[in-house]
C-alpha cells in the first residue's frame, strides 16, 4: 500500500464521520503523531460489512 493511499483513506473515513481524531501527541523531531478514534457510526458500518462478508462466504 502506498503512503498516499493510507491518507486518502483517512481523509474518506474522516468525511463519511467513521473516525474522528481523538488528539495529537508531540514527537520530538518529528511530525505531531494524530490519534484516531473510530466512532460508532464506524463501528456499526465495520460490523455491517463483516456481517455481509461472513454471509457471502456461507452462501458459497
Amino acid at each position: 500500500m502506498h503512503r498516499s493511499s493510507i491518507y486518502q483513506t483517512i481523509d474518506r473515513l474522516l468525511r463519511e464521520e467513521a473516525i474522528t481524531i481523538q488528539g495529537k501527541k508531540q514527537n520530538e523531531g518529528k511530525p505531531d503523531l494524530i490519534v484516531y478514534e473510530v466512532t460508532e457510526a464506524g463501528r456499526n458500518a465495520a460490523l455491517m460489512m463483516s456481517n455481509e462478508r461472513l454471509s457471502s462466504s456461507v452462501e458459497h
